[in-house]
């Protein structure tokens, strides 16, 4: 409610508007929420908690009522997703793109693939093409030895919409689809190979 008040004041100190406008406006965001959406969200992926920074945007926002009642929108049903909101699932797939506390090593690695990806396909286009496969969970020695499958495999399986984490073969099957000529027409392109677990 703060920050919704405190908006209508942003603009010139030249306008000679009143009252007193400010230049701009900061806030300090508490990120402690560990129920519910955010909660969830925290623990299985090990983002910072969204919730309160959702909320921020929205009060920020110029066209607010539309943006809250999609931030806002918690879904009713679908398995994992029920009570999710909208804004959660947003702030934390925006996570995974441009970055996580403690994952500077993995988020900056997949983020470099993807952009040398697209920027190689436009040097080197129309005589090579180049792609990128981004696989999801998939059984190697060392998701085994990091995850110990044989204990935890069910549990990550139900978070999967195929329902089991992928094989090798399956990312290697991608790989010659893109590479062969029936993929002849993809370019710059990354090839999600995950079951289904993003959309979970």
């Amino acid at each position: 409610m703060l920050l919704r008040g405190l908006k209508r004041l942003i603009g010139s100190a030249e306008s000679g508007d009143r009252p007193p406008r400010l230049r701009s406006l900061d806030a300090v965001v508490t990120v402690t929420d560990d129920g519910g959406s955010s909660g969830r969200l925290r623990r299985e992926l090990g983002v910072l908690p969204p919730g309160d920074v959702r909320n921020c945007i929205v009060a920020l926002a110029e066209e607010e009522d539309l943006l809250a009642r999609l931030f806002q929108y918690r879904f009713p049903d679908g398995g994992g997703l029920t009570g999710h909101s909208f804004g959660n699932l947003f702030l934390t797939a925006l996570t995974g793109i441009t970055g996580r506390a403690n994952g500077l090593n993995y988020c900056a690695s997949k983020a470099g693939v993807m952009v040398m990806t697209k920027c190689l396909a436009i040097e080197l286009a129309p005589k090579v093409r180049v792609n990128c496969v981004v696989p999801g969970t998939v059984r190697t020695p060392e998701v085994d030895e990091r995850f110990d499958l044989a204990a935890n495999e069910p549990a990550m399986a139900a978070k999967v919409l195929a329902g089991r984490i992928g094989e090798p073969e399956e990312v290697a099957a991608a790989i010659r689809f893109l590479i062969s000529d029936e993929g002849g027409y993809v370019n710059g392109q990354k090839l999600i190979v995950d079951g289904g677990s993003f959309l979970y």
